[in-house]
């Protein structure tokens, strides 16, 4: 299950971010997973704990007692814990992914993907301001550009390259809630600057 067609392939190794998180045999429900990021100048390949919400290739959960903390989680899916005894992470908190409802401070996200990431930081502009290079606004605004390609991956999986090109949606990024941005289908694998949109 883990190794993707050559196309598909081709595309993941363009990524900046590339998470791995198996599913874990039938007896528990986490396995350790890795994080691969970086770009042409630094790599880093990072260890988590992920649990998965739902059996593989079905919407049934693994645990009838799976806590998903979000309260527009629809459908959760995975749980990633950034331990703070784990020398193979930079950050101590606690992740997930999963459908959305969209809740009552987002309706339009309605069906679509949310990842909300309680992370241990700091008030220091150096860590928290989304210009940032090394603490969790970095993430923020790394996360504004990355979730709409793989969104679009994902699509192209699903519904195929032509509906991934159709649907595929920026978004704003800004502090707090970051809204999706009007659909450019002609954007390709967009990427966002501090409130506006630009092409990556």
């Amino acid at each position: 299950r883990a190794k993707p067609a050559r196309d598909l392939a081709a595309r993941i190794d363009a990524s900046r971010f590339v998470p791995h998180y198996p599913y874990p045999p039938p007896e528990r429900d986490w396995a350790l997973g890795l994080q691969a990021g970086g770009n042409a100048f630094y790599t880093s390949f990072l260890v988590v704990h992920a649990t998965h919400a739902l059996e593989a290739a079905t919407l049934q959960k693994r645990d009838v007692d799976y806590l998903a903390v979000s309260n527009s989680a629809e459908l959760p899916y995975l749980r990633v814990i950034l331990w703070y005894n784990n020398p193979y992470h930079f950050f101590t908190g606690y992740v997930e992914a999963s459908v959305s409802s969209g809740g009552r401070s987002q309706p339009q996200k309605e069906g679509g993907f949310e990842h909300p990431m309680w992370v241990v930081t700091a008030h220091a502009p150096l860590l928290s301001d989304r210009t940032s290079w090394v603490g969790v606004g970095f993430v923020d605004r790394f996360f504004d550009t990355w979730f709409p390609w793989f969104v679009s991956e994902v699509r192209r999986l699903v519904r195929g390259s032509k509906a991934a090109v159709e649907l595929h949606q920026l978004v704003v990024s800004q502090d707090g809630v970051s809204p999706p941005a009007p659909r450019d289908p002609e954007a390709g694998r967009g990427g966002v600057v501090e409130g506006t949109v630009v092409r990556a």
